[in-house]
């Protein structure tokens, strides 16, 4: 299966947004960005998983790096309307700072893929919920961006889990 034909990023890119001061939509982005279940969590666990697949099999492995390099981009965006909106972009939700030990260490394949579809799911979902809490649509629109690698990334994780059952 040629891996590097698989989309994991949106073409038309990012749109711009408004500067103006809202404590609010910055607090409302902290939570996907530095939660337990956050862009964050997102990086750390795919390039995690890509060294582990590495030596089994390189072509998903670079795709796995691929995906985290673009979760690393929704990463930096969201810390930078953090900061447009006035927030401070700490690797933190609420009175929680990130840990390490939101990644999740499996080394089984299927585990990886089920787990990853299910919180590409989940991030999906959360940002729905998201868009429904900001009013301003200048923000929605990069989320709404956000959302369609998420579901870029599902379809990939889901042709890896197809590919690997099918051989395996």
């Amino acid at each position: 299966m040629d891996f590097n034909s698989i989309a994991v990023k949106i073409e038309k890119g990012y749109p711009d947004w408004q500067v103006s001061q809202n404590p609010k939509i910055a607090g409302l982005l902290t939570q996907p960005y530095a939660s337990r279940q956050s862009e964050t969590t997102a990086v750390m666990t795919y390039l995690y998983q890509s060294l582990v697949i590495a030596p089994f099999d390189e072509d998903i492995a670079r795709l796995f790096e691929k995906i985290a390099y673009v979760e690393m981009e929704h990463h930096n965006l969201l810390g930078k309307l953090i900061v447009s909106y006035g927030g401070n972009p700490m690797l933190a939700f609420g009175n929680r700072f990130w840990s390490g030990g939101s990644v999740l260490y499996t080394r089984n394949l299927k585990e990886i893929l089920i787990s990853n579809i299910t919180a590409e799911e989940t991030a999906i979902l959360d940002y729905k919920i998201l868009l429904k809490k900001i009013p301003d649509e200048s923000v929605k629109a990069v989320i709404e961006c956000i959302i369609e690698e998420e579901e870029l990334h599902i379809k990939a994780f889901k042709e890896i889990l197809e590919y690997v059952t099918f051989w395996k």
